[in-house]
This record gives C-alpha cells, sequence and structure tokens, in this order.
C-alpha cells in the first residue's frame, strides 16, 4: 500500500484478507499459477526485499520464501507445513534450475543460508545470491560482450626452496558483492596490482550483469586473475547435490550441473574453481573429468583440513588441489587477524620444498592492506602467486618428481596391534608408468597392496601398506624401470599402559584417523581456539 500511495499507482487488485495463512496463500499460487510461469528458474525471496522482482515479473519465475525463526512465529505463518509445499515444489522444477534471492533475511528471518543451500542442492538445485540486485531486466539485456582475462605475465621460475602461495578472496558468487560492495571497494584500492590476487566470480554474472562483469575484466592489471565461485555455474554444496533422487539418477543429475558449470567457465574465461562442502575425493574428482578447461581446484570456506598432505594434492589430468590452508576470525580486529592468518599458513606449510598453500580471504572481513601485511610477515620464504600461476608451477612439480606419494607426514600405532596406513600414488608424468612396490622397514611382516602397479598418465591409485609397527619410520620403496625411490612415513607407537579401557579382542587393525591437541580444539571450521 505504501508503494502504491508514493507512486500514486492504480489499484487493479486488494489481495488482503483473501487468505488467512502464508500456506493458503502460496497453495493458492502454486495450483492456480504454475503452469502459466516458466520454470527455468525460480527465486527464494524475503517479502520485503524489492529490487530483484523486474526480472522475476519479467520472466514470470516462481517466488517462494521459507520462514525463520522469527518470521516463522508469526500467527499468519505454518513453517513446517510451508517447507513441506516448497520441497514439493522443488521436486517439480527440472534438476540443475537456478533459483535467484537468498534464503536469509537477517538473523532467524527466514530458514538460513546454510539449511536453504543444503536444501535447494538436494533436490538438484543451485542458488544465484541476488538480493538487492535491482534493475536485472536491464542489466541482463547487455549482449555482444566477449569475457576474455587479459593475457597473463609469464609463470615465475620454479625455485626448489620456495612455498608457493595463492590468495583466494571469496564470496563473488553474490551478484550484490560484485556490484556494490565489497568488491568495487576492494577493486579501486590504489595497492591493487602490487601483487598477485584471486578474485571469485560467478559464471552467472555475464549473464544478469554483464556490463559490471566486463568492467572487471577490463580494468584487470596484470596481478589480477578471476577464477570461478563457489561452486560451480552457482551456490551450491556438492557433497548434498540431489541427495533427495533416486541413487540411480544423483550422479547424472550432479553431472548436469558441471556440465552448466564448463559451458559457463568457457563463456566467462574461467579455468580454476573455488567450491566448498565438497569433502568426497570422488566428488573433487569429478570437476576435473566434467570441465575440460579446468586446471585447477581451490576448495573450502576457511581451513577444513589440518595437513598439507590433505591440503595439496593432484587428481586426473593432474589438476592441482589446494585446499584452503587458513581460516578467517570473523570478530578478531586487524593485528591478531593477521597474526592468526600468518601462524595458520606457517603450520600448514611441511619441511619439504616446493610447497603450495591456497591462502582464503574472507571478502566481508578484510582490505588489500590486511593481506599485504600477511604476504610481508610470511617473508621471502613465501611467494605469492596467481591461481592460474599456482597451477601451472604444480604441474612443473609433478613432472620432476615423476611419481607423487601423498601419505601423512606421521601415523600413531598401538602396541603388539597391525596397523594400516593409506595414501596414494600419482603419475604426474605424460606416460603410463609400472611400478614395483614394498616396505623396506618399519612394519614387521610388512606388506604393499597392489604391490605392482601400471599408472596411466595423470592418474592417481590408493595404496594401502600392512603391518606390525617397530617404533621406526616406514619406508615405502617404488621402482620404476632402473630408477627407485622412498617415502618415509614417521611412526609413533603408543604403549598399551596408556589406554584408558581395554580394547576388544577382536579389533584387528588399526588405521590412524587424526590428531587433536587438547589445548588447540578446532571450535569452528577453520578456526583454532583454546579450550578451557
Amino acid at each position: 500500500p505504501r508503494i502504491v500511495a508514493h507512486l500514486q499507482l492504480k489499484t487493479l487488485a486488494d489481495l488482503r484478507g483473501r487468505w488467512t495463512t502464508s500456506l493458503d496463500a502460496y497453495r493458492w499460487a502454486f495450483d492456480t499459477l504454475w503452469d502459466r510461469l516458466d520454470h527455468r528458474a525460480a527465486a527464494c525471496l524475503w517479502p520485503e526485499h524489492l529490487p530483484l522482482r523486474d526480472y522475476l515479473v519479467q520472466h514470470r519465475l516462481p517466488v517462494f520464501w521459507l520462514p525463520g525463526r522469527i518470521d516463522g512465529g508469526r500467527a499468519t505463518c505454518r513453517p513446517a507445513e510451508e517447507v513441506k509445499l516448497v520441497e514439493s515444489m522443488l521436486a517439480r522444477l527440472p534438476a540443475n534450475t537456478p533459483l535467484l534471492g537468498y534464503p536469509w533475511a537477517g538473523k532467524d528471518n527466514g530458514l538460513g543460508e546454510g539449511p536453504g543451500v543444503t536444501l535447494f542442492a538436494e533436490y538438484a538445485q543451485y542458488l544465484v545470491g541476488s538480493v538487492g540486485s535491482g534493475n536485472l531486466s536491464v542489466h541482463s539485456g547487455v549482449r555482444d560482450l566477449a569475457f576474455r582475462q587479459k593475457p597473463a605475465p609469464p609463470t615465475p621460475p620454479l625455485a626448489p626452496d620456495k612455498t608457493y602461495v595463492a590468495v583466494i578472496i571469496s564470496d563473488g558468487d553474490n551478484l550484490p558483492v560484485l556490484s556494490e560492495g565489497n568488491f568495487p571497494q576492494l577493486w579501486q584500492d590504489p595497492i591493487r596490482g602490487s601483487f598477485p590476487l584471486g578474485w571469485t566470480m560467478s559464471p552467472a554474472a555475464g549473464l544478469l550483469i554483464p556490463g559490471i562483469a566486463d568492467w572487471y575484466y577490463a580494468t584487470a592489471t596484470a596481478q589480477d586473475c578471476l577464477l570461478g565461485a563457489v561452486s560451480g555455474v552457482g551456490y551450491t554444496y556438492p557433497d548434498s547435490y540431489a541427495a533427495r533422487y533416486r541413487a540411480g539418477d544423483q550422479a547424472a543429475a550432479f553431472d548436469g550441473f558441471l556440465d552448466q558449470t564448463a559451458a559457463g567457465f568457457q563463456v566467462m574465461d574461467l579455468r580454476q574453481a573455488w567450491i566448498m562442502n565438497a569433502t568426497r575425493p570422488e566428488t573433487i574428482r569429478r570437476y576435473a573429468e566434467q570441465i575440460p578447461a579446468l586446471d585447477a581446484i581451490y576448495p573450502d570456506y576457511g581451513r577444513r583440513v589440518t595437513s598439507y598432505d590433505q591440503a595439496t594434492y593432484p587428481i586426473e589430468r593432474n589438476v592441482g588441489v589446494f585446499h584452503a590452508a587458513n581460516g578467517w576470525e570473523e570478530t578478531a580486529t586487524r593485528e591478531p587477524q593477521i597474526d592468526g592468518v600468518v601462524k595458520q599458513i606457517r603450520d600448514m606449510t611441511p619441511t619439504e620444498r616446493p610447497a603450495f598453500l591456497h591462502l582464503f580471504v574472507w571478502n566481508w572481513g578484510f582490505d588489500l592492506s590486511m593481506v599485504r601485511d600477511v604476504l610481508d610477515r610470511l617473508g621471502p620464504e613465501y611467494v605469492a602467486v596467481r591461481p592460474d600461476h599456482m597451477a601451472a608451477l604444480y604441474r612443473q612439480h609433478l613432472a620432476a618428481r615423476k611419481i607423487l606419494p601423498s601419505f601423512p607426514a606421521d601415523t600413531v600405532a598401538v602396541e603388539g596391534l597391525p596397523l594400516r596406513v593409506e595414501g596414494r600414488l600419482h603419475n604426474g608424468t605424460d606416460t603410463v608408468t609400472d611400478l614395483r612396490l614394498s616396505v623396506s622397514s618399519g612394519l614387521r611382516g610388512g606388506d604393499v597392496a597392489p604391490a605392482r602397479l601400471s599408472l596411466p598418465s595423470g592418474d592417481s591409485r590408493s595404496i594401502v601398506l600392512r603391518g606390525l609397527p617397530t617404533g621406526e619410520p616406514i619406508d615405502l620403496e617404488w621402482t620404476d624401470g632402473g630408477d627407485q625411490a622412498l617415502e618415509q612415513i614417521r611412526c609413533q607407537v603408543l604403549p598399551k599402559s596408556e589406554l584408558v579401557g581395554l580394547l576388544p579382542e577382536d579389533l584387528g587393525e588399526l588405521c590412524f584417523q587424526a590428531r587433536y591437541a587438547v589445548v588447540d580444539l578446532p571450535k569452528r571450521i577453520g578456526i583454532d581456539a583454546p579450550d578451557g
């Protein structure tokens, strides 16, 4: 009513009082209007959010809302039933339908970002964050723009004694971040261009705000590299994708999402991907298999892994995977924030060089001078590089190593009990390599499976070591024709006397999982906090 009065509009229909609950209104809308709507997209939008609605009306898109604790407490709201109704609508939409808007409108208003994105993913739909994106009916009409990143400078030489760091700035999947805040402010900082940065961007930007996206391409410096934002063509959690589908249809639905991602990456000239909530190795590998142009993957919204062997490794086609080596403390002030990031990066750095690390930057809580200070405090042993240069340097490293082992740097066993150690070998060469493997020390009666292996180019295979630990380092050896190589895994044997209780007699072999320091337990993803 206030908009009608302000704009002096003619009232065609007044729907106030027609329905007693939101649920009744939604049921009427879906039953009456569904066949007249366009189902190639939909929107999850808080009723008070107006700027996006010109585009939704223009394309006759279904619009819904999922209530949270506050707005769901209204007398006219039926939260559980509304969610069920929306679930039935999501099930009717084709797989891989983009959903505009956002499932969050402030604390406890709306279902929330995490639950909402998870729900959408389970129905094989992805979010295009666009709350506050006004005039998309105009912006999306811009045509004939060719998105091509400026030629990158030459890749720096691979130094054997350095740790390479790629800085990845989060949240470029959200269209208002690109158009209003805070990317435009960061982009116009005069120190941009003085050190390498990776800026995330949604492929949807090329469709919905192409003129704004083109501004980034046109004004990028030689130090700026654009990469695909989380987790592909739209914001989703791959671990949950198509979970509500029949088991036989889940893979096809996710492959459809990756096919759309590959097409979007090609249009936007993107060759690296920032993804999140993809924890299964087979899911991450599928990105490399389905997106031919992809040469590197930078997973995670803050640190999720705890060691370098978990953080950095190769997958199919020698695509490098670089998990976030650090988190970002939401409430920390400037100096503690910088010190914390520096500490986390150093803690994740292995003793072996060269090493390769993903420095995650939470876009809402930093400025470019903070990143510059982090890099300065890390010192000359660390070299900041563009995300695409990281990919190229890592491929050089793989080719030089030929066979790259990925095993835990150390493991823990229990006195008198057999141990199983799991890892992988990756062939970084351009030819098939035949290997013979053996355990030379550290495991009494040591066995390796498989003992013989034909490893295709750019491929990895799982390796399992078994035996009774002696307390000495475990040595895995392999021969490639006339060449011989060794991987050593430190092994700590815990005396049975240190165990609080008795172990089951039929326990069998143990496989070390993780080490937790009592005073340094992770309280939140990517953040260490003292445990009182």
